[in-house]
């Protein structure tokens, strides 16, 4: 069977991906990475490679805002450089729910909201893991229909 828009694990990939736009995890800058990938066939992984990366970094900036919402300075600069940082990389990757809690996250601070800001940091924790969850079979689907679709064009 020649891969093509019928082909099951393709439409099963196009219901996942609807699915994360319609219910506001991802926007289009995520179908940009999943462009730039299929313009680059010699990085078939790069969209997992990049959400990969953002998980791993995200991670590492949600514990950073944790720590220092724990002991808060008197200096709020270097916390919120790191948010401003993590705004822009979900917003990067089309991680548009991560990226409106970050933004309520800049409000608290901004307000000087302390303990609303520790909230809103649970918030991107369950925001992200959640994205994070959901990605995970996305790309297993994904590896799947790449997979056959490299045994099919090795045969013909």
């Amino acid at each position: 069977m020649e891969p093509n828009s019928t082909d099951p694990l393709r439409e099963q990939l196009a219901i996942m991906r609807n699915s994360l736009l319609d219910e506001k995890m991802l926007d289009i800058h995520f179908r940009l990475l999943e462009t730039l990938e299929l313009e680059n066939k010699e990085k078939p992984n790069f969209v997992e490679d990049t959400m990969n990366m953002y998980f791993e970094s995200s991670a590492e900036k949600i514990a950073i805002f944790e720590d220092a919402l724990e002991n808060p300075p008197s200096d709020f600069s270097d916390l919120k450089r790191h948010i401003y940082q993590f705004k822009g990389s979900s917003g990067s990757v089309g991680a548009i729910k991560v990226m409106n809690e970050v933004v309520r996250l800049i409000e608290c601070i901004d307000k000087g909201d302390i303990e609303g800001a520790k909230i809103v940091v649970q918030h991107i924790k369950k925001e992200r893991d959640t994205l994070e969850g959901r990605l995970e079979p996305y790309f297993q689907v994904s590896f799947r229909s790449n997979y056959q679709k490299s045994i099919f064009d090795s045969l013909y």
